[in-house]
């Protein structure tokens, strides 16, 4: 029995080679691709231009506002060769970052999109310091511990203040965290990080977990447990709520697939994150 190959003009026209049923398929799984990319540039949002802020008084930020503000991260530097070594990128100097961005996910102003926070004051503040926005221009090495609250630095020492379990519980802004308990960034660069692993045997495990070993994921899931250990102290508050899931994923509130999408998991008819 001979073999014949179907290329795409072929698909489209299945009563051409009498072979409807297959054709048909065919032109289904090309519409179903279409369809999902159609809904993906629908979901990704309209670019808005970024904002200098010299004042925050002057922009009105004193008023009460029904905002809803991304705090983004990127990471620390350490010293001064560190710091330098990020004056010419986005996370060294507003002069580098896009001078506009999409809105997607939680920032979308789209009710399909995101139904519980598309009417509200949205904002995005970039990060670009290299000290969790304690630092200071007029330095390149600032001294961070002046900026950090006296409330948590009056206790403990100050480099414990820059982590979320000591700092916190200082905030007195509502707050809402987002986050997976096995965070992929987290377990890449500080559970085990290159420098830490010179053979390289945790490399196919952070690239995809289905490739962990019993012991990797045993260190996994203990990394888990602190974490959760880590935030405990702040539930029972009022004014703080959380959100912790079960994904290897990290920034998941920005990205539509992640933050709500047509096959969302429900929960008494409220959408879930993707699990």
């Amino acid at each position: 029995m001979g073999h014949r190959f179907w290329d795409d003009e072929e698909s489209l026209l299945p009563s051409r080679f009498g072979n409807g049923q297959m054709a048909d398929a065919k032109l289904g799984q090309w519409l179903f691709l279409l369809a999902c990319a159609v809904t993906l540039l629908k979901a990704a949002g309209v670019p808005v231009e970024i904002t200098y802020v010299q004042s925050a008084v002057a922009k009105g930020a004193g008023e009460k506002l029904n905002a809803n503000m991304l705090i983004t991260g990127g990471g620390w530097c350490n010293n001064v060769t560190t710091c330098v070594g990020r004056k010419n990128t986005r996370l060294g100097s507003s002069k580098q970052m896009l001078k506009a961005i999409a809105f997607s996910g939680i920032l979308s102003n789209r009710k399909m999109f995101n139904p519980d926070f598309y009417n509200w004051n949205r904002i995005k503040v970039r990060y670009c310091d290299g000290a969790s926005f304690t630092g200071d221009v007029a330095a390149v090495n600032p001294g961070s511990a002046r900026n950090l609250p006296p409330s948590c630095t009056s206790k403990l020492r100050p480099g414990l203040c820059f982590f979320p379990q000591y700092m916190a519980s200082q905030i007195r802004t509502r707050i809402f965290f987002v986050n997976a308990a096995y965070d992929s960034w987290q377990i890449k660069n500080i559970l085990a990080p290159g420098v830490a692993d010179p053979h390289g045997t945790w490399n196919e495990c952070k690239l995809d977990i289905k490739n962990c070993s019993p012991t990797q994921l045993k260190a996994m899931q203990d990394f888990r447990v602190q974490f959760l250990s880590a935030i405990g102290g702040m539930t029972g508050c009022p004014l703080k709520g959380m959100f912790i899931d079960s994904c290897y994923a990290h920034c998941q509130t920005e990205m539509q697939e992640t933050w709500l999408m047509a096959d969302s998991p429900v929960l008494n008819k409220t959408h879930q994150l993707e699990q």
